[in-house]
């Protein structure tokens, strides 16, 4: 692929993401039809979290991640780190000089959303779009990484910033055990188990491993098959359940535009350019998804469950989601050049 030119990446992007919005469509329509009521979505998104996602980690985890794929891959958990962790004081500090209405939830919960981006649900699909066949496992091992990192911030800061600051501090301190959900512990636990001897073989299935060991391994593997079109299903739906309210204001969804989709994949882009970060192959094209991928939905379920401005945040996760359709396919086109 390094041959490609700017044009026949953007279409490369173009294609990868306009499939998945055709899958997202499936679940949007679905909630909008009452095909999919509120029970079933959350039993759709726990079997997602809980089962489908820890098993395609965990069995591509055991079958590909070495020492020499954290060295490549380093990158993956230390950018996101450094970006999360510097973007959600500047943006604080940003509130605090210009407080526009006053209201301060709304403003601490906009910045979770400028500077936490969907680890999972955007960045694996649309890795695994864009990839060729021998790639794919790699690929998901890649995201794994990014999950160690942000989903603990998520689950962690994200949700004291989201949460009403009168909430007893108690019942947010029982959240925590949200940062070792199922995606982390599958990372965790496949990084592990492929230190084991006679793991790493059954997983990729070669021969003179234990039988019995490779049909747990191709189960997991085979249930993890579902994992990129359940995630835009259910991207798709979560879309559908969000609202446009009155509390919208230019002023909050400029600076999480501005953030997600310019500032920080901008920074990226110049450092892979420039050779300041050591990134090659589909290293940096996850780099650049990740990078400009939109807020999850996840905070505004968080800020429903603690009395935080969950339609604030529903209203700015309509309009991310609807800005990162034409900001994506550039960021993805630029990182593809990578190749």
């Amino acid at each position: 692929m390094q041959d490609l030119t700017f044009i026949s990446s953007l279409s490369i992007s173009f294609e990868a993401i306009g499939k998945l919005l055709l899958v997202a469509l499936v679940g949007f329509l679905a909630v909008r039809k009452n095909f999919l009521n509120e029970a079933a979505l959350n039993g759709l998104a726990r079997l997602m979290i809980d089962v489908v996602v820890p098993a395609a980690l965990c069995a591509n985890m055991v079958k590909g991640f070495n020492r020499e794929v954290l060295v490549e891959g380093s990158a993956l958990i230390l950018l996101p780190l450094i970006w999360i962790t510097a973007s959600i004081p500047l943006t604080l500090i940003y509130f605090k000089l210009f407080p526009g209405d006053g209201n301060w939830a709304a403003d601490r919960a906009t910045s979770v959303l400028a500077s936490v981006q969907n680890s999972m649900y955007v960045p694996l699909p649309l890795g695994l779009a864009v990839a060729p066949p021998e790639f794919i496992p790699l690929v998901i091992v890649f995201v794994g990484m990014s999950v160690l990192v942000v989903n603990p911030l998520q689950w962690t800061v994200g949700t004291w910033l989201l949460m009403d600051q009168q909430k007893d501090r108690r019942d947010w301190k029982s959240s925590l055990k949200m940062a070792l959900n199922g995606p982390v512990l599958g990372v965790i636990i496949g990084a592990t188990l492929s230190l084991v001897p006679g793991l790493s073989e059954a997983a990729r299935g070669e021969e003179g491993s234990l039988l019995g060991l490779r049909m747990i391994f191709g189960a997991m593997g085979f249930i993890g098959t579902a994992m990129a079109p359940m995630a835009m299903i259910l991207t798709g739906a979560l879309i559908a359940r969000c609202e446009l309210k009155t509390s919208l204001t230019v002023r909050r969804v400029s600076v999480v535009i501005v953030m997600r989709f310019l500032l920080i994949p901008l920074g990226i882009f110049l450092l892979l350019k420039g050779g300041y970060i050591p990134a090659t192959g589909f290293v940096a094209v996850m780099l650049m998804i990740q990078a400009c991928a939109p807020p999850a939905m996840n905070p505004a379920i968080v800020a429903k469950r603690y009395d935080g401005e969950w339609q604030v945040v529903s209203a700015i996760l309509l309009v991310s989601n609807v800005v990162a359709l034409l900001a994506m396919p550039v960021w993805m086109a630029l990182g593809l050049r990578f190749m």
